[in-house]
C-alpha cells in the first residue's frame, strides 16, 4: 500500500493505493499523524485505488476518526470501489465516518452534527 499526500481547497487529502490489510498500520497511522501535524482540521482517504480492505483496516479508520475528534477534527472517505464501499456499509461506517462519490464533493461538504 502507497500514501500520498496532497491538498484540495485546503482541505488535506491522503490518496491510498492498494490493499489497506494489518501489514499497513505503520504506513497509514505514520501519514495520518504527518496530516494531522501539517493541517489538522478535515482529512479525506481517498479510497479510488483501494481494492481491498481487512477487519484491522476497519479498526484503524474508527481510531483514526476517535483521535481526530478528540482533536476537534474530521475524518472523510471519497471514492471507495463497490467491494469497499459494501464492507464499510456492513461495519455501519457511514455513521460516523461519512462517504463521497468524489474528493471534491469531501472537500466542500459541511461537517456533520
Amino acid at each position: 500500500m502507497t500514501i500520498t499526500q496532497r491538498s484540495v481547497s485546503g482541505t488535506t487529502v491522503l490518496d491510498i493505493s492498494g490493499r489497506f490489510e494489518f501489514t499497513a498500520r505503520k504506513a497509514f497511522t505514520s501519514a495520518l499523524e504527518k496530516a494531522q501535524e501539517k493541517a489538522g482540521g478535515h482529512i479525506i482517504l481517498n479510497f479510488q485505488a483501494v481494492p481491498f480492505l481487512d477487519s484491522a483496516a476497519l479498526g484503524l479508520l474508527a481510531l483514526a476518526h476517535q483521535n481526530l475528534k478528540l482533536k476537534n477534527g474530521r475524518l472523510s472517505i471519497a471514492n471507495p470501489q463497490t467491494y469497499v464501499h459494501k464492507v464499510l456499509e456492513l461495519a455501519n461506517f457511514q455513521k460516523f465516518i461519512p462517504i463521497y462519490q468524489s474528493v471534491d464533493e469531501a472537500a466542500s461538504s459541511p461537517a456533520m452534527a
